[in-house]
């Protein structure tokens, strides 16, 4: 790779690392959105399309963007144990798609975006390797920024409804009168 292209590269990593860096407990850090979506290309389920990894990572960004530490989280009833919601996590995942793009630079002489989803996926797996969880983590637990973006959209009423191949909507009530009727196809 030319030294050139990787300090054009990197130059223009420059505001996501000052934003990152600048960002306070106060202040939610953003996260690239052309690498979180790439990101999101390489991890989420295929069945997707363009379109709807657009609009989960974008679904992703609103939930990174409205995250507040230390909020109180809902609790079963009866539950006497409050929990709040733990450190903002985005300052490590906006970190985590730095250094994706950089490992991309290097390997592939181009930033993660601009890699083919195969390649994107062999930066991926070794990251993931060392930390792949029995089970996927609430979003704001995930050690890993795929992790979390995982864990957000099959928490969604979206994923359920492509699992099934059915409208479930598990989050929506139906009336009484079609209990007994067959969901819609999705």
């Amino acid at each position: 790779m030319k030294r050139r292209r990787f300090f054009a590269t990197l130059g223009g990593l420059a505001p996501t690392i000052g934003a990152a860096c600048a960002s306070g407990s106060q202040v939610n850090p953003r996260l690239d959105r052309r690498t979180l979506r790439a990101l999101g290309e390489a991890v989420l389920p295929s069945e997707l399309g363009p379109d709807g990894v657009r609009r989960v990572t974008g679904d992703f960004e609103g939930w990174v963007a409205a995250y507040r530490e230390g909020t109180e989280l809902l609790h079963g009833y009866g539950s006497a144990e409050i929990e709040h919601a733990p450190e903002h996590p985005g300052q490590r995942w906006a970190q985590q798609l730095i250094g994706l793009d950089l490992a991309a630079v290097e390997r592939f002489g181009t930033p993660f975006a601009e890699v083919d989803v195969g390649g994107r996926r062999a930066l991926v797996e070794p990251v993931l390797a060392d930390d792949t969880p029995s089970s996927l983590p609430t979003p704001s637990n995930a050690t890993h920024v795929a992790v979390a973006l995982l864990s957000h959209f099959y928490r969604s009423p979206e994923a359920a409804n492509l699992c099934y191949g059915a409208r479930i909507d598990p989050r929506e009530c139906r009336p009484l009168s079609t209990v007994d009727d067959r969901p819609a196809a999705s």
